[in-house]
């Protein structure tokens, strides 16, 4: 499919540089940067002239089995005429602009050429027949409205002279009317702007041609009138334009964005968003006009009124939420649960500390458990855990030591015989002494069991009273 400007003046025909089965639905391109002046595209047709088959822009059309050229069309603008009354004249002819033109095209309007009113002087056009329109001097501009426009002549009866004011290009208002004549060498009153506004500029005077290179008056000035009106035009000067730069405010990793435009003071700005701009551990809240937030804030897209000077906004950054780990003894009987006293930030890693002082008697800490009563998850000391969105208390489990049962013996503390003391009642025989050795072994036997047995009910006690603890 090939595309043809078909008489524009100015932009490149698209290229469609695909190639396409018959009877495949292509969709129509756009006219691109293609234009023509005073013309608006209205689409593309098979014909130069129109007269074959048209398509629309993003229209499809369907592809025949041969290459195919496409033109475009172009649809004339309305051109508007602005016709010229003598308004009461006595001789000579309404001067005739012969040409036509568009809306918003800049006019230099015509004189008064031949026309003549008795006893009056010509003093300019004015859009209403009494004067009370908008007025325009020879040679002055006009912006072409959308529609036809009438001028009439305005005359001043000899001997007087008019002021006439001109907005000259100002975007609203209307221009102040001075409706007294005056003789040559009045002194003459220059009037303000009154309600005539220029967009981004501000109003600085009034000057005899529309260049500013005529002579200047203020607002309040006086000046001596001549023998001829005088037409005075509205001097404008463009308002200062600002920036706004964006600042990370102790951001660690991105850059900040950056807005290249300049804004008139008063123009509402819509707020960047942070971009790539980050800070470790903490999340972007907006802008604001102090470093220390004490400013004004914006949002994201939240609409800023420009100051009348440039203008330095900062990121806010929150904190994010930390988080803590609390180790609980759990029963145990001395010593103290250890404590980290860190505070992490979600999805950091902690190491799970040891048992440090930790003790239950008859005990062996085995670990931490996320409940008391060990269903929880278990942590051993050394492991790491990933911090999740809240706090966390662990508590130390604990694995009771095996006991030794050993046997029980009572113990019988030895009998000693008694022997009953008869004092002799007549002299005893000799008495033979024991063969050395003969009972001394038994002897040490039985008190070897004795210190045995006692040693150990006394360990035996003393784990029941610890156990009871």
């Amino acid at each position: 499919v090939t595309y043809e400007g078909n008489t524009n003046t100015g932009g490149i025909a698209p290229v469609d540089t695909n190639s396409y089965y018959a009877g495949t639905d292509v969709e129509a391109l756009s006219e691109g940067t293609l234009v023509k002046a005073n013309h608006i595209f209205i689409g593309w047709n098979t014909k130069v002239d129109g007269t074959g088959v048209g398509y629309t822009a993003r229209g499809l059309l369907r592809m025949p089995s041969a290459n195919v050229t496409v033109y475009a069309q172009w649809k004339s603008e309305t051109k508007y005429s602005i016709i010229y009354d003598g308004n009461g004249f006595t001789s000579g002819t309404n001067p005739v602009d012969g040409l036509d033109y568009y809306a918003g095209e800049t006019v230099i309007l015509l004189d008064e050429g031949t026309l003549l009113k008795t006893g009056s002087t010509f003093t300019g056009w004015n859009t209403a027949i009494d004067g009370t329109g908008t007025s325009y001097g020879s040679g002055s501009s006009l912006s072409m409205p959308s529609g036809d426009t009438t001028l009439y002549a305005q005359w001043q009866e000899n001997g007087t002279y008019k002021i006439t004011y001109d907005g000259n290009t100002n975007t609203s208002g209307t221009t102040p009317n001075d409706a007294q004549n005056y003789y040559a060498g009045d002194s003459a009153v220059v009037l303000s702007e009154e309600t005539l506004l220029k967009e981004n500029h501000v109003f600085i005077g009034w000057n005899t041609l529309a260049s500013g290179s005529g002579t200047a008056y203020a607002p309040g000035e006086t000046f001596v009138m001549e023998s001829a009106n005088v037409v005075l035009y509205a001097q404008w000067q463009e308002n200062m334009k600002y920036t706004i730069t964006y600042d990370g405010n102790t951001n660690t990793s991105g850059t900040v964005p950056i807005d290249v435009k300049r804004y008139y003071a008063g123009t509402d700005v819509e707020a960047q968003s942070e971009g790539t701009l980050a800070k470790a551990n903490h999340r972007f809240k907006g802008w604001n006009t102090k470093a220390d937030g004490t400013g004004r804030s914006y949002s994201v897209k939240g609409i800023l009124r420009m100051p009348d000077a440039n203008i330095t906004v900062y990121a806010q950054w929150l904190a994010n939420e930390t988080y803590t780990i609390t180790y609980e003894g759990n029963t145990n009987t001395s010593g103290l649960a250890p404590v980290d006293n860190t505070q992490y930030f979600e999805g950091e890693h902690a190491i799970i500390l040891g048992e440090k002082t930790l003790v239950k008697d008859g005990y062996t800490f085995i670990g931490w458990n996320t409940t008391i009563d060990g269903s929880g998850v278990l942590y051993v000391a050394g492991e790491s855990y990933t911090i999740q969105k809240a706090n966390i208390t662990v508590y130390a489990q604990w694995q009771k030591n095996e006991e030794t049962t050993e046997p029980q013996t009572e113990v019988v503390p030895p009998t000693e015989p008694q022997t009953e003391v008869v004092p002799p009642t007549e002299p005893q025989p000799e008495q033979t002494l024991p063969v050395t050795g003969e009972n001394i072994g038994q002897q040490a036997m039985v008190g070897i069991l004795v210190l045995t047995l006692s040693t150990i009910v006394l360990l035996k006690r003393k784990r029941n009273e610890a156990n009871n603890k």
